[in-house]
């Protein structure tokens, strides 16, 4: 539907209207902002999620070792 209205003949001879213009630039200057705002975001949530398994996968290495001395202690008592 877009490209039939964009290929009316009728366009070609009309003048760019100047607030129009001004209007999608800076629709479409919002809409880049907005998705570098949401890539960012992206970014620190990959990141936050990362950090966080690594510190479980950190907590998991610190706590078998206890773990492994707990049964070793009991299985020898």
């Amino acid at each position: 539907m877009l490209g039939n209205a964009l290929s009316d003949p009728r366009l070609g001879d009309a003048k760019a209207n100047e607030h129009l213009t001004e209007y999608l630039d800076q629709e479409i200057a919002d809409l880049r902002g907005r998705l570098a705002q949401d890539s960012a975001t992206a970014v620190s949530r990959g990141l936050n999620i990362g950090l966080a398994m690594g510190s479980v996968a950190g907590l998991v290495l610190l706590v078998l070792p206890l773990l492994g001395a707990s049964t070793c202690s009991a299985s020898s008592a």
